[in-house]
């Protein structure tokens, strides 16, 4: 290969610079892709700090900056890593790793492996591209399903007052049908709690728009819960 390397594999800072993970790897002596370990005081934070490809000519030079499975893995290899880092922010690091019994890397293949990492880096941009789009693309169906439930659910409850308030306002307009006064007074209470009714079911709606918005402010209040009980009996 151009690195001469017995294996290599990519780490990529995650979760705000909280972890590192292995994404990608090759060859021998690499650890298994998913393996994470805490972003501050790995490897790949020494490295990104220097902005400048690392060698070392034994892995146990680097101390507490080494991951714990390259410890396990390959102990005496000698490393050469070079950070991946993006127009905005850092993305992770390149490691080349060859065996104990092979010669350390030397300084002078140093411009190939930049070549190696400015691809790695433009690979891993795109994932993290993908990534985000597939999670904002997997936000907004969430949303649309959330919005869709809401509208079917409000509908759905509103027609029994509009049915209410129709069949009221009918009686009440029917020149056969003979009211008494108390009679009327009791349709037009009808037509307006059944008002009341479909002014809520739009609030809600209006409520759930404020809470998509981050809008949502919330006044409590006390509530007598013999009127709320004989109001959904009604």
């Amino acid at each position: 290969s151009v690195s001469e390397a017995a294996g290599a594999y990519v780490e990529q800072v995650i979760s705000a610079e909280a972890e590192v993970e292995v994404v990608a790897a090759a060859g021998a002596l690499t650890p298994a892709v998913g393996q994470r370990v805490p972003y501050p005081g790995s490897l790949t934070e020494e490295i990104i700090a220097r902005r400048e490809p690392v060698f070392c000519t034994r892995m146990e030079k680097l101390g507490a900056a080494m991951a714990p499975y390259l410890d396990e893995l390959c102990h005496a290899c000698s490393v050469l890593v070079v950070p991946l880092l993006g127009e905005e922010h850092v993305l992770g690091a390149l490691v080349l790793l060859r065996r104990p019994d092979e010669p350390p890397f030397e300084h002078g293949i140093v411009n190939r492996v930049r070549t190696l990492g400015d691809l790695a880096s433009l690979s891993l941009q795109r994932l993290v591209a993908l990534a985000e789009s597939e999670r904002r693309r997997a936000e907004a169906e969430a949303a649309v399903r959330s919005r869709d439930e809401v509208l079917s659910v409000v509908s759905h409850d509103l027609r029994n007052p509009v049915s209410t308030v129709a069949m009221s306002a009918a009686l009440l307009q029917d020149p056969e049908v003979a009211l008494s006064e108390e009679e009327r007074s009791q349709a037009l209470e009808v037509i307006v709690r059944s008002a009341h009714r479909m002014n809520r079911l739009i609030q809600d709606l209006l409520d759930v728009a404020r809470i998509e918005g981050a809008r949502l402010t919330i006044s409590r209040r006390y509530e007598d819960p013999t009127a709320l009980a004989e109001e959904a009996c009604k």
